[in-house]
């Protein structure tokens, strides 16, 4: 029996609902088994162990984050007694399970640079936002004296695969840095802009970087730079 025209778009709306959610259903999967394995790290622990070993010596200026703070080598900031507190491959749930550690340092100074890892994986920026806001609310219910910093999200260059286009997610670092900065002035929290110094082209300068997310020594010096600011 043939099917009418009305059945067959019925059924293929039913079809194109199911691959739809899923595939939401996997890549919601995905997310969270990539975010557990990390947390669950052999690296992420030991540094996280490390943190926690280290003399609790309160007031310093903390710099809270992913691989690029981790590699950061803040010495070159000119004050020997700053905080690294990076993680690499960390992400925005990594930074809000490990926050206990840095809010009882009570930093007079935290900045925060997380997020990057979050869009790769397709964690929604609604997702990435919510985490900023709670750290926000954690940091200034543990330590209210602390200044807090947003340090906007850098462009990517790296190869795009089957599943993440590199497009795609400097897209998202666009509009992931256009909600924080509005969080930022919501929250009454400084946000600095380090994008539009390592864009070129929709991207991260390749001169700017040795894998296409890492920063090589004359882009962190930009860094330094645009942080002297905010650190005197």
């Amino acid at each position: 029996m043939k099917l009418s025209l009305r059945k067959l778009c019925s059924i293929l709306f039913i079809l194109a609902a199911v691959i739809f959610f899923s595939l939401s259903a996997y890549r919601r999967y995905k997310v969270r088994k990539v975010i557990d394995s990390t947390l669950a790290s052999e690296h992420w622990q030991e540094r996280f162990k490390e943190f926690k070993s280290q003399p609790r010596t309160t007031g310093r200026v903390i710099f809270l984050g992913n691989s690029l703070t981790e590699l950061f080598d803040l010495g070159i900031l000119g004050d020997s007694t700053i905080i690294n507190r990076g993680i690499t491959g960390d992400f925005t749930e990594g930074v809000l399970k490990r926050l206990d550690e840095v809010t009882s340092l009570k930093p007079s100074k935290l900045f925060l640079e997380i997020g990057i890892n979050d869009l790769v994986e397709h964690v929604s920026i609604k997702e990435v936002t919510k985490n900023y806001r709670l750290i926000v609310k954690e940091i200034r219910k543990r330590s209210p004296a602390t200044k807090i910093y947003f340090q906007s999200l850098l462009p990517v260059n790296m190869i795009s695969t089957l599943v993440t286009s590199t497009q795609d997610v400097n897209e998202e670092v666009k509009e992931q840095n256009k909600a924080l900065k509005e969080l930022a002035k919501e929250q009454q929290v400084t946000f600095i802009d380090l994008y539009d110094n390592y864009v070129i082209d929709g991207g991260l300068n390749p001169r700017l970087t040795w894998d296409g997310i890492h920063l090589v020594d004359e882009g962190y010096t930009i860094w330094k730079n645009l942080l002297i600011p905010y650190l005197k």
